[in-house]
């Protein structure tokens, strides 16, 4: 497995792409605008814990509940259109898989800084009157 990071699109930052892809959100949801802001309260909420389970399953250094945990970030990153961090995730959860629990530092500290992109975004999101 490759170690590196995925490559975000524009290194430099000046014209990334958004941290959702809002096209998947309004797909699942109709566009309902109360729906879509439960999702990203839920989400947030939800992923701030899992990171904090992830820092210590890191620090155990316990090789399956990164992949379980990293899995299940994925999946919910997947379902909320943050493509990118489901890709990180993912990364992750290949570590776990193969054992190798003492790399993966830089890519959890590129989950959260993908976390706070996202974040901020769905923070940003419209609201429904």
């Amino acid at each position: 497995m490759e170690s590196s990071i995925p490559n975000r699109p524009d290194p430099d930052g000046s014209a990334q792409m958004p941290a959702i892809d809002l096209s998947i959100l309004n797909s699942m949801t109709d566009g309902d605008l109360e729906f879509i802001q439960e999702l990203a309260e839920t989400f947030i909420t939800d992923t701030s814990m899992r990171l904090n389970h992830l820092r210590q399953i890191v620090a155990d250094e316990d090789a399956e509940a990164l992949r379980r945990e990293a899995h299940a970030i994925k999946g919910s990153c997947g379902n909320f259109g943050a493509t990118y961090m489901a890709k990180v995730a993912f990364q992750l959860e290949q570590f776990g898989a193969d054992g190798k629990i003492t790399e993966v530092r830089a890519v959890l500290n590129s989950l959260e800084a993908e976390f706070e992109r996202v974040r901020k975004q769905a923070t940003d999101l419209p609201r429904a009157a």
